[in-house]
């Protein structure tokens, strides 16, 4: 939590810590803050509550039953939160801070952005870029029309032959075109479309599931069942 935290209505912020994980209230999400609420006490006023909205109606639905706005339903109150720490190691001093989890996110990092997709995404390219980062930051776009670059862009270097990424993308192409070939041979066959229902088991989770296999219904009602390992080596053979 910052240590100073400013204030602003009708800029987002993000919540920091997991205040509800069942009511969506958890770390990265992200919200409008729409009003503060304060108490005066002589000449000084304390902040007690914020008012967010978030754009997700699932995210603070239970806070916003438990202390509804008076004007608006779907303002989510945040209070603050208690944090204790130790003042000095092996030492008995234990020091508790009062803050609100929130902290300012018109611009968030490519990190914290991960997991999330809004209508307009800038991405601030400041330095060398990694891969991962530039594909994480300009894919938070919902549609291309929506991303802006900000800076010089410069396009990664090629995939070295030995990147791990370029080794699995070679893998899943040479064997997602095994298995279509094989479906693609068995559903040519003329004799296929008389035979009805087919049945694909994964050999890798069949022991696991091996009770929902026993009692599944379409495994006495199917004319032709397989079974298919996604661990394939390349000269054909299942590892």
């Amino acid at each position: 939590m910052p240590h100073t935290l400013q204030l602003k209505t009708s800029i987002k912020y993000m919540v920091t810590v997991n205040i509800s994980t069942g009511d969506g209230l958890v770390n990265d999400a992200t919200g409008e803050l729409m009003q503060v609420d304060t108490e005066s006490s002589g000449l000084e006023s304390t902040v007690v509550r914020l008012w967010m909205k978030f754009a997700e109606p699932r995210v603070g639905s239970f806070a916003r039953s438990k202390q509804p706005h008076s004007r608006n339903a779907d303002w989510t109150p945040i209070m603050s939160v208690v944090r204790s720490f130790q003042y000095k190691r092996n030492e008995q001093i234990t020091i508790e801070r009062r803050q609100f989890p929130v902290i300012p996110a018109e611009a968030i990092t490519i990190h914290k952005s991960q997991g999330g997709t809004y209508a307009q995404v800038a991405v601030h390219l400041e330095g060398r870029i990694s891969r991962s980062a530039l594909y994480v930051g300009c894919s938070r776009a919902t549609n291309a029309n929506g991303l802006y670059i900000v800076g010089k862009f410069s396009p990664p270097n090629p995939f070295g032959q030995q990147d791990p990424i370029k080794t699995q993308l070679n893998r899943l192409r040479t064997e997602a075109f095994r298995c279509y070939s094989l479906y693609t041979h068995f559903r040519n066959e003329q004799w296929l479309p008389k035979c009805g229902k087919q049945l694909m088991r994964n050999i890798n989770s069949e022991f696991l599931n091996s009770r929902h296999f026993a009692t599944n219904v379409y495994r006495f009602s199917s004319t032709i069942r397989a079974r298919r390992n996604h661990y394939l080596a390349l000269n054909g053979e299942s590892e």
